[in-house]
């Protein structure tokens, strides 16, 4: 310190902690994550994940991770009147520079009543945490336990977020077949309203992406500067999406018309809406999707895959 105005005070006995310590791991998280490979290589449970990411405030994104597996894949207790599960979920999140950055995860000990227990055997077991990050390039390790049957996977999912900018762009499309009420706004004027609330809706994404033919296939994606016609003083954007099996349209296309536009966390517009898949062979899809600024022409082409099951 070379100012002569300053006074320092100082005492003996701390000292800074480096970045890779400032993630707190317990021993035997430490012991799963050193033998990450070999789990990942001999997974024994069928684990679907999905990363999603819209912008945010102050040029950050948030991004939620969700994690979808099936019931069946799964070992229940009876126990009294209600069916237990133990699932342990382990999450790292590095910087380029394999620099730990955040743990997610947690352990989930649950007891279901027959109603809960039933609603899971129809639809699967999900779980989601959302983080926020600036601008980068992320890597994301992933661990699932079932801790009653002892099986376990690992996965390592790749992130990259671009620095926002003014030109017309979307988010990756999101595709959903569960929906329930939601409010809108959070109760905290200062909370970030979630990012998959649409109205009274919150959507849940889909990380495995198999749906059945009695299924609703939501499409859900937030679509960011675009123009105001100078007519109306409002966005118009089009939405066209193309059902494609085996290279050939599936089904006729769709069109979808936004202009409403949402100030919270940024201004953008979203897609919210669905395609019945009733008529729909089993099999692999493409849903080609094309979002076009109506005032100023520019557009963005996406595809994203699914599959209807028996």
């Amino acid at each position: 310190m070379r100012r002569p105005d300053a006074q320092i005070t100082s005492r003996s006995g701390y000292y800074a902690i480096s970045p890779e310590e400032i993630v707190l791991l317990s021993p035997a998280e430490k012991k799963l994550l050193a033998s990450f490979s070999t789990i990942e290589n001999n997974a024994a449970l069928p684990v679907s994940v999905s990363l999603s990411s819209f912008r945010s405030r102050e040029g950050l994104y948030t991004v939620p991770v969700a994690i979808e597996l099936p019931p069946s894949a799964v070992k229940f207790e009876r126990k009294g009147d209600k069916q237990s599960m133990q699932l342990e979920v382990l999450g790292v999140l590095k910087a380029s520079s394999d620099r730990m950055l955040s743990r997610l995860g947690g352990n989930f000990d649950v007891n279901l009543s027959d109603n809960d227990y039933k609603r899971i055997l129809t639809n699967s077991i999900f779980y989601r945490q959302d983080l926020q990050l600036a601008p980068g390039e992320y890597t994301l390790d992933l661990i699932v336990k079932d801790k009653q049957s002892g099986k376990i996977t690992a996965r390592r999912e790749q992130l990259v977020l671009p620095e926002p900018n003014a030109e017309f762009a979307t988010t990756p499309v999101v595709l959903s077949r569960y929906v329930e009420p939601a409010s809108e706004l959070p109760p905290d004027p200062a909370e970030l309203p979630d990012v998959f609330v649409y109205r009274k809706t919150l959507i849940r994404p889909s990380a495995d992406r198999q749906f059945r033919a009695t299924d609703n296939l939501i499409m859900f994606l937030a679509v960011y500067n675009a123009a105001m016609s100078s007519e109306t003083n409002t966005p118009l954007v089009r939405v066209t999406v193309r059902l494609m099996k085996d290279g050939q349209p599936a089904t006729k296309p769709f069109d979808f018309v936004l202009t409403e536009i949402q100030n919270q966390p940024v201004p953008h517009l979203k897609l919210a809406e669905y395609i019945k898949l009733a008529n729909l062979a089993p099999g692999r899809y493409q849903a080609a999707i094309e979002t076009k600024d109506m005032v100023t022409r520019k557009f963005t082409k996406q595809e994203a895959s699914f599959e209807i099951v028996p």
